[in-house]
């Protein structure tokens, strides 16, 4: 069985439908999206969540963040390299004190009372427990 080679795969398929691992055409990508297109309330959120970001030490050299995809109603946001990331290199580098884990969120004790009441969701018998 084990010389057994898949032919087919439904999620090959719908990656290459949907065009998932594919780059968008420069043509396509907005990179001055928020400050040409977005509305005033975008703007000011985007200029908190930055401003936030800068106080805190969260440092992202190389990414510009947001960037506009694609077209028309088909545009979505996401983040852009702004040059080559090599490998091994830092893309987003983010103080441990900000990440939120479950262990950081059991001890939280205005969250602790979540695990408990709803034990059949967290704990090493569910399957998915690391969502």
């Amino acid at each position: 069985m084990e010389d057994f080679k898949k032919k087919f795969s439904f999620l090959r398929l719908f990656n290459t439908i949907k065009g998932v691992g594919k780059p968008v055409p420069f043509d396509q990508c907005n990179i001055n999206w928020l400050k040409q297109k977005a509305d005033k309330e975008t703007k000011d959120r985007y200029a908190r969540f930055d401003k936030w970001c800068k106080k805190n030490g969260v440092e992202h050299p190389k990414i510009k963040y947001p960037v506009m995809f694609g077209k028309g109603d088909n545009g979505y946001l996401g983040a852009m390299a702004t040059e080559d990331i090599g490998p091994n290199e830092t893309i987003i580098k983010v103080p441990s004190h900000l990440i939120i884990n479950t262990k950081v969120c059991y001890e939280s004790k205005d969250l602790e009372h979540i695990f408990f009441e709803n034990p059949e969701l967290f704990g090493k018998h569910v399957q998915y427990a690391d969502d």
